[in-house]
């Protein structure tokens, strides 16, 4: 085949062409010869000047075809299809279905060829039938692949989901810096998409990214082995650090990561990431919405050993459905439930009203907030629900709101204990999403502050240990050890408490979070910064001194940030005392210790909740600040810090589904005395609510004390040899 762009270069590449021919003696036949043509069909592929672009009539044909009625005609149209398959977008997804329809209709044959593949019937179903249609569909839309560019840039486009990948490879002829990749001028020159089977399916998320780069390097290097490289985009930021994997990765992932590198060591490339939305041929080939669910149903499942007894008694229960019984109801026995005694007639005859609620099976989802059958409840809903349970309380116990609709008891919404569905969500709203899942007290306090639920606390126990976010960032239960007692400050900035906290690497200069705690109130600031130096903690305290005034005492540990001149001079100016814990203790410091385990806690849920890489810790910042002074505490009198520092009112996430008439305005009087006696009370007020801080702590201590009669002290005092162990080195980050 012979191609020039003029006739000039044509007939010069003609002449030597025949010359060629005449000296290795070979000799063309006319009838299978043509010259001068403006196009030629070759294995029914138009190739001309434009690119290479498949025959029409072709197209038309297989367009034409009917369902297949055996094996024999599914391969067949298989087949012709995926000659055409490096035109065809999304060409693995669409044929998948087709492909596994013919593997279970061979898999009894004792060979794949087409005249034993002809005695199979077969029938495809609904699901069938539309992978047909659409794969017809798209063998008309086929795009015509242009022919590669020596001075065009490269573009390596790839994706991968959970059940397939795919890659595209573009060229721009004139690659405009100022432009995004997405407003480049792009030439298609192939697209490859498969599906992940066998092992694949198991792989890691960083490992099923990387497949599709290696899979080019593999299949295309014709196209991407070239003087002056290739540009390639993806949009996993991860990818940028695959080729120096952590310790955080499992070693054999890391291997295998670390000889995929070794694969593109003969490439010159540049990566480069773009975001998802942005994505758009990938995103066509392999991210398939509706075709996998991302959230995990888990089912939990107790092992235990059995009697002799229990045996028998299974195996007859068996026996006894295998021949036909299974719609006998088996009598149980009434068990007494805890607290049933202790019910209310509110609560009794609540609890044994019906429910009208369909019983579905338990199904725990990672992120409920993602599931597209979430809906948020509102106050209809919630007043559409009472309606229908009002009948079941005693009238006594409940109280119309103003509107004349909606029942409350205690000044709290009445929640009917019927309703699970309205019920789990208004406890999803108050514990996972920007309130990151901080545990029962937090999430109690949140509900009961304006809805009324039978038996909050166990329903709440039960949902938090249902919660697998819960499970993946929590810890076991800390047994705490009898220390003596710390420094105590009941002051409002009183005491400030700061801390370095090294969170890990993120995709920008930020490493490390500057945690600053008011002792009484718990209120906190955080900052991020890249470096922990004394000129960061000097600025942060500067900061707080501007807006809430400097505290007379500053504690910190030892460290060189905090323990110089620079920041000894800045408290020595500020008339604060500056005190240091002792090094390598840091339950001596335990109330920065305490946040910095909330902190790590949030952070690590947050960036499962919200599916974004530990690398993006720092977005989470804001919402992190939020949700650490927003929570009401027990050791607080379920009081926020933000109430008890700065005297504002704590915003709930269920305020959209509480009557707005319920709500008391007050006005401010113009009068100026007025205002001053309105200023004073808010100031009792605020003083009140430290006094309850400061007394619900002392019983809480008093508390702490009584659990820890029986607590073994270390047998050893000032003087004695002991042998202890030290940590300097962490092996991971701490996200």
């Amino acid at each position: 085949m012979l191609y020039a762009t003029d006739v000039q270069s044509y007939l010069i590449k003609l002449e030597r062409l025949f010359e060629l021919f005449d000296f290795f003696g070979f000799k063309l036949s006319v009838t299978k010869s043509s010259l001068y043509e403006p196009q030629v069909k070759w294995c029914d592929k138009i190739i001309s000047g434009k690119g290479v672009s498949h025959d029409p009539e072709r197209i038309k044909a297989l367009a034409r075809l009917s369902y297949p009625s055996n094996a024999g005609e599914l391969q067949q149209f298989l087949c012709a299809a995926n000659w055409m398959r490096e035109s065809v977008i999304d060409f693995a997804r669409v044929a998948k279905p087709l492909q596994e329809k013919l593997d279970e209709s061979l898999a009894t044959a004792t060979r794949r060829t087409k005249r034993v593949a002809s005695g199979i019937g077969l029938e495809l179903g609904s699901s069938g039938r539309s992978a047909f249609d659409e794969l017809k569909t798209k063998l008309q839309n086929a795009a015509t692949l242009a022919f590669p560019d020596p001075d065009a840039v490269m573009c390596l486009i790839t994706d991968a989901s959970d059940a397939g990948y795919g890659l595209i490879v573009t060229q721009v002829r004139e690659w405009q810096p100022k432009k995004s990749v997405a407003e480049q001028q792009h030439e298609l020159l192939v697209c490859v998409s498969g599906t992940f089977t066998g092992s694949k399916r198991n792989w890691s998320v960083i490992e099923k990214e990387v497949y599709p780069i290696i899979c080019a390097c593999d299949q295309l290097s014709h196209l991407l082995l070239r003087p002056q490289g290739f540009r390639l985009f993806c949009d996993h930021r991860n990818l940028i650090y695959v080729f120096a994997p952590g310790k955080e990765v499992k070693k054999h992932i890391r291997g295998k990561l670390l000889r995929w590198a070794v694969k593109l060591m003969e490439y010159r490339y540049h990566i480069e990431h773009i975001e998802g939305a942005s994505n758009v041929w990938a995103d066509m080939i392999s991210r398939w919405a509706g075709n996998h669910k991302d959230s995990v149903a888990l089912r939990a499942m107790v092992l235990r050993k059995r009697g002799r007894r229990e045996e028998e008694r299974t195996q007859c229960s068996a026996s006894k459905r295998l021949r036909g019984d299974e719609d006998r109801t088996p009598r149980t026995r009434r068990k007494r439930r805890r607290g049933e005694a202790d019910r209310t007639p509110l609560t009794r005859r609540e609890h044994n009203a019906p429910s009208d609620e369909p019983a579905t099976a338990t199904r725990v989802t990672i992120r409920p907030f993602d599931d597209p059958s979430f809906t948020w409840p509102t106050l209809e809903e919630i007043i559409s629900a009472q309606e229908r349970y009002v009948h079941t309380v005693a009238s006594e116990f409940l109280v119309k709101g103003q509107s004349g609709k909606d029942w409350y008891h205690n000044k709290r919404l009445w929640i009917p204990s019927q309703c699970n569905d309205l019920r789990q969500r208004l406890m999803v709203i108050a514990h996972g999403g920007a309130q990151g899942h901080r545990g029962r007290a937090a999430m109690m306090e949140q509900l009961q502050r304006q809805f009324h639920v039978d038996h909050l606390r166990s329903k709440v126990d039960k949902f938090l240990s249902s919660c697998l976010l819960c499970m993946h960032v929590k810890g076991g239960k800390i047994v705490q050890r009898p220390w003596s007692e710390t420094f105590r400050c009941h002051e409002r900035n009183g005491a400030l408490h700061w801390d370095f906290l090294t969170v890990g690497e993120s995709f920008g200069d930020d490493k490390y979070l500057l945690v600053l705690k008011d002792h009484a109130t718990h209120y906190c600031e955080l900052v991020p910064c890249a470096t922990p130096t004394s000129a960061v903690a000097v600025a942060a305290i500067l900061d707080w001194h501007g807006r809430f005034g400097i505290p007379p005492i500053g504690i910190s540990d030892q460290g060189t940030h905090l323990k110089n001149e620079v920041l000894s001079e800045v408290c020595k100016r500020l008339k604060s005392e500056q005190r240091f814990t002792v090094a390598y203790s840091p339950w001596i410091n335990g109330s920065i210790e305490r946040v910095n385990r909330d902190i790590i806690q949030v952070l690590r849920v947050m960036c499962l909740e919200y599916k974004k890489d530990i690398h993006d810790w720092t977005m989470f910042v804001p919402l992190l600040r939020a949700s650490i002074n927003h929570t009401p505490l027990p050791s607080l009198g379920n009081k926020a810090p933000v109430a008890l520092f700065c005297a504002l009112p704590l915003p709930s996430p269920l305020d959209f589904c509480v009557d707005l008439e319920q709500k008391e305005i007050l006005e401010l009087p113009e009068q100026p005395e007025l205002i001053a006696q309105m200023l004073s009370s808010l100031r009792d007020s605020v003083y009140a609510m430290h006094r309850a801080a400061d007394a619900e702590r002392d019983r809480q201590t008093q508390r702490n004390k009584k659990g820890q009669r029986g607590a073994r002290k270390a047998n050893f005092s000032v003087g004695d040899y002991v042998l202890r162990s030290r940590v300097d080195q962490k092996h991971q980050d701490k996200l």
